[in-house]
């Protein structure tokens, strides 16, 4: 596909998808948003409007027959992603997925394994891991600036999520940790290079929205070479603030991201070697996703293996079953 304007059919016109998806992907020179389906025709049609989108559906079968496409965003929801992926991969199209990516590990392989018998690009989007920072904590961490990390404590804890976004949440039986904890998990062990997790103990809270998910949740995760991870998520908190943030403690030095900051060892004395700001320009959520679609365009045109995608979204989706197992029986779970 190289040099090749990329057609893009695009499915779900969720908030993602109007505030993230078709802003950015339109303004991308070697895109084009051919077609959008929503199962609410009237929503799509406004939505095309605005994004001077020539082809409008309710049914995604027919869109995937009708409209000449090369790739099928799907900002559904997730109860339908499975469906749509499988269809949209075996129509011989390259499939980006929007968060969740699939409801449990079964989904998530079934669609990965269709993905490679049609020889077909397939990638979860999981933005975090696409942030600046972020891009600049992992080179500094591959360059063992800190040393061998033992200790990762990683959280997003939000106070302002409107109701009416709760309740599509609720309505899809989706908790705080599969809304945000899921994110967190992929960022940290992106971090550390994706090292095999051995066991999982989870707890969960309703106290706050009083529903039948989890709105707070602390989970343990820990690693074959003994690193642990653990992870603090909650989506309606009485903080102050919403708080997203990383840190790495190492043998030699400690990381955090959100601000960034680094410091490390040298000569018997911490250094601070925090990069400068001024290369973390523009919002760090937006400019994720621009990183995001840039990624799965280049890897695409240049035929390249993308993040995000085949073993190691089995493997998340592995370990957030293992999740919700642990709170289910309150016990630790060993992943074989």
């Amino acid at each position: 596909m190289a040099n090749k304007t990329v057609k893009i059919g695009l499915s779900g016109a969720s908030g993602a998808a109007q505030i993230l998806h078709l802003p950015i992907l339109t303004k991308m020179s070697n895109v084009e948003i051919v077609a959008i389906c929503d199962r609410n025709r009237d929503r799509a049609q406004r939505i095309a409007e605005r994004f001077y989108i020539r082809q409008v559906f309710s049914d995604f079968e027919e869109m995937i027959a009708t409209a000449d496409l090369d790739v099928i965003d799907v900002c559904s929801e997730v109860q339908y992603h499975l469906s749509e992926v499988s269809h949209a991969l075996k129509a011989g199209k390259h499939v980006l997925v929007e968060k969740p990516f699939a409801q449990n590990a079964i989904e998530a392989k079934q669609m990965v394994n269709i993905a490679e018998q049609q020889q077909k690009q397939l990638m979860a989007l999981m933005n975090l891991k696409f942030r600046s920072d972020s891009i600049a904590l992992k080179s500094i961490l591959n360059h063992n600036q800190i040393g061998k990390t033992f200790l990762m404590k990683a959280g997003w804890m939000r106070r302002n999520e409107k109701w009416q976004q709760k309740q599509m949440f609720l309505r899809n039986q989706q908790g705080v940790i599969m809304h945000l904890g899921l994110q967190v998990m992929d960022l940290g062990l992106w971090l550390l290079n994706n090292p095999r997790v051995k066991t999982v103990k989870a707890v969960s809270f309703n106290q706050i929205m009083k529903s039948w998910v989890e709105d707070t949740a602390l989970i343990m995760l820990q690693m074959i070479d003994n690193t642990v991870f653990t992870i603090e998520v909650g989506w309606n908190m009485n903080y102050g603030k919403d708080s997203l943030y990383v840190e790495l403690f190492g043998e030699k030095g400690a990381a955090r991201l959100n601000p960034l900051s680094i410091l490390t060892e040298q000569n018997k004395k911490l250094v601070n070697i925090t990069p400068s700001q001024a290369i973390f320009r523009g919002d760090p959520y937006l400019k994720s996703y621009e990183n995001e679609f840039s990624h799965f365009l280049f890897c695409l045109s240049n035929k390249l293996t993308l993040q995000s995608s085949g073993v190691e979204i089995i493997e998340r989706f592995k370990i957030m079953d293992a999740i919700f197992q642990s709170i289910q029986t309150g016990c630790e779970v060993v992943l074989k």
